[in-house]
């Protein structure tokens, strides 16, 4: 949890400067009844998640997006966290405090690495390296 409020502060400081954030090594999508619906571990589509990543806006939307995802990320530094992720681009930290919201530029590339099944479904749920 400390990690987690340390990267948000951290997360939410940069909003509109260049991002320094550590790079993703591994990702875990989990739907709502927590099974596992995408691991990305292959370093193709983790450098074009680590360039997605990069384009974060805080928002604060009238009302909470329906986050229908949850997603595990392990960063090179070691740390890592539970993100709620809503396929419109929306993502923000798992936390009982609250939390800003993020929106992402790349919304559809994003969905399709995170959510593969909406692109076609039962077509390629797992992105592991072979």
């Amino acid at each position: 949890m400390k990690w987690q409020i340390i990267w948000l502060m951290l997360f939410a400081s940069c909003a509109g400067c260049q991002r320094d954030l550590p790079t993703i090594t591994h990702v875990k999508v989990l739907d709502k009844n927590f099974e596992t619906v995408a691991v990305v571990d292959d370093p193709e589509t983790l450098g074009t998640l680590n360039s997605i990543w990069q384009t974060f806006t805080a928002t604060e939307p009238s009302t909470r997006p329906p986050f229908s995802y949850k997603v595990d990320f392990t960063f090179s530094d070691g740390s890592g966290g539970r993100w709620l992720y809503d396929p419109k681009g929306n993502m923000t930290v798992l936390s009982k405090a609250k939390v800003p919201i993020y929106t992402f530029e790349r919304t559809e590339e994003l969905r399709r690495i995170l959510v593969p099944q909406q692109e076609a479904e039962g077509d390629g749920e797992r992105r592991s390296a072979p």
